[in-house]
């Protein structure tokens, strides 16, 4: 498969899974379907930014359409009479991860200024993470949505995105060898697993009250595990990875930049229209 080929099947993936997510009453299968999607988004996002001659510029597209995003989910909700925000910026996802990509091939052979710049990427997103969190104490979603997507800071973006993100620098430290790419991604998945869906209170039940207790934490866990915590399902995606054969396709630059904003206007107006 091209990267056009894993593009396309990525933006089905994801229409199914924002159907489930903005039209009402549908059937939440279409929520664990599109867990692949984000997966195959971030692959090809990195195979992108490798074959690309100008990596500012890519960069700034994705900031660009993080903002764009950003604009979407605070004054979209608005204009219906809606009191929320469209938590769905994968824009900004990319964009933070990429720039610690960037980073990383701006310095390539020179360790020790990689390890810096590595460095104070993270102080510098959990720094804007967590000042603006005592800062925005009070304030609401949109404003935060905001400032957060003004200052490129993804660690800000949904409960656990963050470990999700994180594939993307795993994808790049893999990228040529299906072998270390299997590898790497099943221990990440695997990883995942255990710490969304498990967790640590669900292990630690059985030694507090081991009779009559497997039930209820068996039933807990698998109530996760379909139904609450099911990012786990994004294993599924790897044999797709598996089969990209390092080639580009059609291209279609411009296609997810455009798709993606539009189908979440349309699919978030067909929601409240329906509801």
């Amino acid at each position: 498969m091209t990267t056009t080929t894993l593009k396309i099947i990525a933006l089905l993936l994801m229409t199914v899974d924002h159907v489930g997510a903005f039209l009402p009453d549908m059937p939440f299968a279409l929520r664990c379907i599109g867990r692949l999607s984000a997966c195959i988004f971030f692959f090809c996002a990195v195979e992108g930014f490798t074959h690309t001659r100008d990596k500012m510029s890519y960069l700034k597209r994705l900031y660009l359409m993080n903002l764009l995003m950003a604009a979407i989910g605070i004054f979209l909700p608005m204009a219906f009479g809606q009191n929320e925000v469209i938590g769905t910026n994968v824009f900004l996802e990319i964009f933070g991860m990429m720039l610690l990509i960037f980073l990383w091939d701006k310095f390539q052979g020179d360790r020790k200024k990689q390890i810096i710049s590595t460095v104070l990427f993270w102080v510098y997103q959990f720094g804007v993470l967590y000042l603006m969190e005592a800062a925005l104490k009070y304030s609401g979603e949109a404003e935060k949505t905001a400032v957060y997507a003004l200052l490129g800071c993804s660690v800000s973006f949904g409960g656990n995105a963050q470990f999700v993100d994180l594939l993307i620098p795993i994808f790049y430290l893999c990228r040529g060898n299906k072998k270390r790419l299997a590898v790497a991604y099943s221990a990440w998945c695997g990883l995942y697993f255990f710490w969304d869906v498990l967790g640590v209170p669900s292990l630690l039940d059985p030694l507090v009250e081991p009779l009559g207790i497997a039930f209820t934490v068996f039933g807990s866990v698998t109530h996760r595990m379909f139904r609450t915590a099911i990012q786990w399902m994004m294993i599924f995606s790897l044999p797709l990875l598996l089969c990209y054969n390092g080639k580009k396709g059609k291209g279609w630059k411009y296609l997810f930049y455009i798709y993606y904003p539009a189908h979440i206007v349309v699919l978030y107006v067909a929601g409240c229209l329906c509801g």
